[in-house]
């Protein structure tokens, strides 16, 4: 990834490409545009030196950039002003309470928001109507079963009540799953992710996170019972999987490491990158919050899971 580009990436301009994902079946290529906003963040954040600082700004140039991020749909309308943001948390508000697709559109949609509150964008119309149309692709889920031993539509057998009405109580259920870990694995022709789904609650308790950090706690409220149901979905071992081996040179990564940023591209392919990038910038985030202990704790386990992911 460490070339020399010609344009840096803006926040509006990575939030404009971020929100022309929404004219897609699957929230797939959104991955990029929100790992791209991802290392904006991260770039604001903190004071990096120059060689660091140029690593981190190709790698956002190149998510942008990455082939699935092209040929966006064409927008469906237009209007001369700019704003919309309350029309985006009313667009959020409706989607937090459910669970699709391992809490995506509740991942996702942070980072949209925290882009509007904290770095200016502006969203117009067209961005609008790019954000819902993300929110309905991130309710598409696959025809198989997502979870062993549950329908395809998982969230039917489930109760949206939280185990409890606070972020710190479910956040110690969340940093619980990896007290052990087991690689995706295929069983009778469908593909698990074992591995897959306890970091998805991961990064679902972030974006609650980031939304309590943005005043938004009625957000954090709603989202709180489908972060359960993916929390008490992840849990089980399931029989005859292996557990997956620590590997203590995994909790070597960090953001604030060059080597990193290099390593980060051979994890695997594709979705491989972008996933990295944003549970990296969750512990990095939560390193600096009332979780860290429990951070700590689980860091081993926590970091061979995403090197796995």
């Amino acid at each position: 990834m460490a070339q020399l580009i010609d344009t840096i990436p803006t926040p509006q301009s990575i939030t404009e490409t971020f929100c022309q994902t929404g004219y897609r079946d699957t929230p797939h290529s959104a991955h990029f545009a929100a790992a791209a906003l991802t290392v904006e963040f991260f770039r604001k954040e903190q004071v990096l030196d120059p060689e660091l600082e140029m690593l981190v700004v190709t790698t956002e140039a190149q998510l942008i950039a990455w082939p699935e991020l092209q040929s966006p749909q064409p927008t469906t309308r237009g209007c001369e002003h700019d704003g919309h943001r309350n029309d985006l948390v009313k667009l959020m508000e409706s989607s937090f309470s459910g669970l699709r697709r391992s809490g995506h559109a509740q991942i996702l949609t942070t980072a949209l928001l925290k882009t509007v509150d904290q770095h200016g964008v502006q969203l117009s119309c067209e961005m609008l109507d790019g954000a819902e149309g993300l929110i309905e692709a991130c309710g598409n889920e696959r025809e198989e079963p997502r979870f062993i031993n549950r329908r395809a539509d998982y969230w039917a057998d489930e109760t949206a009540s939280p185990s409890s009405d606070r972020i710190d109580d479910v956040a110690i259920e969340v940093f619980d799953l990896f007290d052990s870990i087991q690689a995706d694995t295929t069983i009778d022709g469908v593909k698990y992710f074992l591995n897959g789904e306890k970091l998805h609650a991961f990064t679902y308790l972030h974006a609650l996170m980031e939304c309590r950090a943005l005043g938004m706690d009625n957000l954090v409220a709603k989202g709180l019972g489908s972060l359960s149901i993916q929390t008490r979905l992840s849990k089980p071992v399931i029989e005859d999987v292996p557990l997956l081996e620590i590997d203590l040179e995994a909790s070597n990564l960090d953001l604030m490491r060059t080597e990193t940023w290099q390593e980060i591209v051979d994890y695997s392919g594709d979705l491989g990158i972008p996933h990295a990038i944003k549970r990296l910038y969750a512990i990095h985030r939560i390193k600096g919050s009332d979780y860290k202990s429990h951070l700590d704790t689980a860091l081993p386990t926590l970091m061979t899971a995403i090197k796995n992911g």
